[in-house]
């Protein structure tokens, strides 16, 4: 493996076995990603994804699972609520979960990323103040009963797809964290900054985004300053027709490699979109020294750099799809 597409991989795949397609339960999931930490591909694996409200259930694998090696690193999901009190009422039961998730797993667990869907009536309303208020809300909560340095992704698409609207949610949050992080008295002993969560896919046609809303979110992401994190239908590098369900799906070689090459080369939203429709895998490049789609490039630096400043990671329900696409690619090497 070339050390560019090590830097672009690298802890990029956060394991969701526990959702669809492949909706497994707790034990084959969580067993899954024990086991795939001691594989040769380790280095592609990030964080376990699970629900707040399913924590408890990991109680009996502290000694057979979480007890050895480093700790294993989870990123939770957000009960959520249809409206900001719903959403609050959940976030605390959220963090007591989390709370008590940690002291039973002492040192063995960390949790440091949490994925919050916003209210549906917040994101129709589209006020940023009300936005800045709720994410002040959650803020000051993560400080007061949260984990140390949680990062806060917050996922939510105006009905419609309106790309007015979800530029308006990444500027929210992207002044939320000037607020919170940098302004004036601004400080946080738990709260991270926080970034935004796009859902690639599902299982139904109109789960899948537009290429339309996937460039607006790159681009907004990468003006505002807004570290992304995606999830759902990434299962494969490159941009295919699938049958389940019967559409194209997007490749997170597209996704990224935009995110990436964006955030260096201040691409405007027709070459970001263009990368995002490219069905050729064979126009993504990587070298020892870097990153090209057709002319572009960004060098081994850049990438791991964009990993940390532009695009995180991704949630994906398979480990073994990713990796295989990749070796059928040519670009991963057995072992």
């Amino acid at each position: 493996m070339h050390e560019s597409l090590r830097a672009f991989m690298s802890g990029i795949i956060d394991y969701a076995g526990l959702f669809p397609p492949a909706s497994l339960d707790m034990d084959e999931a969580i067993r899954n990603y024990a086991r795939y930490r001691d594989d040769a591909d380790a280095r592609m694996l990030g964080r376990f994804i699970c629900p707040a409200s399913r924590l408890e259930e990991l109680g009996p694998y502290h000694d057979e699972l979480f007890s050895r090696g480093e700790p294993f690193r989870f990123s939770v999901l957000a009960r959520g609520g249809d409206d900001t009190a719903a959403f609050i009422s959940g976030l605390v039961a959220d963090l007591e979960a989390i709370t008590s998730f940690g002291e039973r797993h002492v040192e063995r667990v960390v949790v440091d990323v949490f994925e919050a869907r916003l209210p549906n009536v917040l994101l129709q309303k589209r006020d940023s103040a009300e936005l800045r208020e709720l994410l002040r809300q959650i803020a000051d909560l993560v400080d007061a009963h949260g984990p140390r340095h949680l990062s806060v992704y917050y996922e939510g698409v105006p009905e419609g797809d309106d790309l007015d609207g979800v530029g308006d949610v990444i500027a929210g949050i992207a002044q939320h964290n000037w607020e919170r992080l940098e302004g004036p008295g601004g400080q946080t002993p738990r709260y991270r900054a926080a970034g935004y969560k796009l859902r690639c896919g599902g299982v139904t046609v109109d789960a899948v985004p537009s290429t339309e809303l996937v460039t607006k979110v790159i681009t907004a992401c990468r003006d505002a300053g807004v570290l992304l994190k995606a999830t759902a239908g990434l299962h494969h590098p490159e941009r295919h027709a699938a049958t389940d369900p019967p559409t194209t799906m997007h490749g997170f070689l597209n996704v990224f490699g935009a995110a990436f090459l964006a955030r260096f080369l201040d691409l405007d939203e027709v070459v970001v979109r263009l990368m995002i429709e490219d069905e050729l895998p064979t126009h993504f490049a990587f070298d020892p020294d870097g990153l090209m789609w057709k002319d572009y490039r960004i060098d081994t630096a850049e990438i791991a750099e964009a990993r940390e400043t532009a695009a995180a990671s991704f949630g994906s329900c398979s480990f073994d799809d990713p990796r295989a696409d990749l070796r059928a690619l040519g670009l991963l090497k057995e072992g």
